[in-house]
């Protein structure tokens, strides 16, 4: 099964959080559902974050569970849970003998899935314009569409996509209030409905997709331009033509992203002093008038390895302009032998900014840390304006960093201003350790 089919992932909130566990860390993990790409959906958000969790038993093995035995995550989609009987409380109603059969589920035998999919499906039943139980229905369908085409059953996954697709353009034709969280939901649920629609060689109906996608937030451009899915798409003249205006439409997605997280976050203190893998010294102090990201990470980490070609482009974009990007690695142990594993690794991935091997006093000072990456935005004072867990696209990374580049004076960035002095947010992964 292609990587591009299950890359994008769902949970209980929507702007969607992309990370991993090492299993050794004191940090909760949440229940886990799978996700486009076989990881894991971590559905414990707030609404400002959607977390796709890749549970990770130990640094450098294989990412964890696999889809077909992960359960459904614990949240739901539209973060509460409706008055009836309560989701997750294994009751299902009327004949679930018979509902077993409900070809819907062909290929899942996680019985929680069966659970909720059932509940869901009666609550429907009794309210068909419940946004909420709707959105979850959404949710649920995208979840399962990964489980049954990671299990092999690559049709019925793709049929999951597009009847989730349809089910949310009914809810936005017939006037249904969605709620502002869920619009980065249902970009990527318009975005799946494209792949499998392309898959199918349905182009004009996957283009018509993917414009409702970008019109609802999608912003991931490289996944769009490298998604296996999309290749025979890609080659259509039409999609030539649309692609300045996707990337338009991606940037100011970013823009206006950064600007509400800017917004609504809240600073706290921090400071650091460290010895990079070349034997420099850095601390905060050192890049006072510069703004600065520091990536808490672990080559272990696959949403962290992800990750790694915006920050490069970052700093090799904005380095000249006032920028800083600095990694603090959190590997097995800080040894010479794990400093060595990192340098060889950081040069095969043609890092270009300085990395350290980091210790617990460090990543004590961040508030409620939740997983890797861990990304801070500090500007040029050195005062903590951001904090974001999981992958993000590089349309919201760049935003950001404009948007302070400009605040602190900087004629040559480009991007949205936002006067804010505060700190905390998250975004596409979380790898909790």
């Amino acid at each position: 099964m292609e990587r591009s089919i299950w890359r994008v992932a769902f949970a209980a909130a929507f702007a969607g959080l992309i990370g991993c566990n090492n299993g050794s860390s004191p940090v909760p993990v949440a229940q886990e559902a799978p996700s486009r790409n076989g990881n894991s959906t971590v559905a414990n958000a707030d609404t400002t974050s959607s977390t796709t969790a890749t549970q990770q038993q130990t640094p450098g093995g294989a990412p964890g569970a696999s889809p077909s035995s992960a359960g459904i995550a614990g949240g739901l989609a539209a973060g509460e849970k409706p008055a009836a009987a309560p989701i997750g409380s294994g009751k299902t109603a009327d004949t679930p003998a018979a509902k077993e059969n409900d070809p819907t589920l062909e290929g899942i035998n996680d019985p929680r899935a069966k659970s909720v999919f059932q509940q869901l499906k009666t609550m429907l039943d009794q309210a068909p314009n419940d946004v909420n139980a709707r959105l979850n229905m959404i949710n649920l369908l995208q979840q399962i569409g990964a489980m049954q085409a990671s299990g092999g059953l690559r049709a019925q996954g793709m049929q999951r996509f597009i009847e989730s697709g349809k089910m949310a353009r009914d809810m936005m034709a017939d006037g249904s209030e969605i709620p502002q969280p869920a619009r980065g939901l249902l970009s990527q649920v318009y975005y799946n409905e494209a792949c499998a629609l392309a898959d199918s060689g349905k182009n004009e109906e996957a283009m018509n997709s993917l414009n409702e996608a970008f019109a609802l937030g999608f912003s991931d451009m490289k996944l769009l331009n490298e998604d296996p899915d999309l290749a025979n798409l890609r080659k259509s003249p039409e999609f030539a033509v649309n692609l300045k205006k996707w990337e338009t439409a991606a940037q100011e997605a970013g823009r206006q992203r950064a600007a509400e997280e800017l917004a609504g976050a809240k600073s706290f203190p921090f400071d650091f002093q460290v010895t990079d893998l070349d034997g420099q010294s850095h601390k905060l102090a050192d890049f006072k008038g510069k703004v600065l990201i520091v990536d808490f990470w672990g080559t272990w980490c696959p949403p962290c390895r992800a990750e790694l070609p915006s920050f490069v482009k970052l700093q090799q974009t904005f380095g000249p302009k006032g920028f800083q990007m600095i990694g603090l690695n959190y590997e097995n142990d800080n040894s010479e032998e794990t400093a060595e594993m990192v340098r060889k690794f950081n040069k095969e991935q043609m890092i270009n900014y300085p990395c350290a091997l980091a210790d617990d006093a460090i990543r004590a000072q961040v508030p409620d840390f939740g997983g890797y990456p861990t990304t801070l935005f500090l500007d040029a004072s050195g005062k903590v304006r951001l904090k974001v867990v999981g992958l993000h696209d590089y349309a919201f990374l760049e935003a950001v960093v404009t948007t302070l580049l400009e605040e602190s004076g900087s004629t040559s960035a480009s991007g949205d201003g936002a006067d804010t002095n505060s700190t905390s947010a998250s975004g596409d992964g979380a790898d909790t350790k």
